[in-house]
């Protein structure tokens, strides 16, 4: 599966923050009893998608991890077929406190429970789709604009 990820800061531009995507996990799609998918759909099933989101440096682990700061992961699927605009599969607002911590190097884990998503009902028709993922801080919460996004896997719906 061919994933792709970039964070603004970028890993490695610094020491302080960044933010990425696992790439490993990708975008992970289930069916609603959490059954791995082979990446096809029927029209109208109802499925999951879920990533893994990752803060790393300094801040991750003292300022991100003791405030809950409200951060959105977003999923949407682009029509490979047909054209289109994207679909928003769904989104989930998240808080930095619930991530799990970790050293060295500092970093803050968002896993697939806390990302999860169900789509429902499925807003797909027929053909291919390539699935995307965001993750954005906005507001006065953060004073920074963050932002990562992930293309992932292409999933198919019949």
């Amino acid at each position: 599966m061919l994933c792709e990820a970039q964070g603004n800061p970028a890993p490695g531009s610094n020491n302080l923050i960044t933010l990425d995507f696992d790439t490993t996990v990708c975008i992970d799609v289930t069916d609603v009893n959490l059954f791995p998918s082979p990446l096809i759909v029927s029209q109208g099933q109802d499925f999951n998608v879920a990533t893994k989101f990752i803060l790393a440096g300094a801040w991750s682990t003292s300022w991100f991890a003791n405030h809950a700061i409200p951060f959105t992961i977003s999923y949407y699927a682009e029509p490979m077929t047909g054209g289109g605009p994207n679909v928003l599969l769904g989104a989930i607002t998240i808080n930095t406190n619930t991530g799990t911590s970790a050293t060295p190097p500092p970093t803050l884990t968002f896993d697939e429970n806390l990302t999860r998503v169900t789509v429902s009902p499925n807003p797909l028709g027929p053909g291919l789709y390539r699935l995307t993922a965001t993750a954005s801080f906005s507001g006065s919460a953060c004073p920074w604009p963050l932002n990562a996004y992930l293309t992932g896997p292409v999933l198919e719906v019949y």
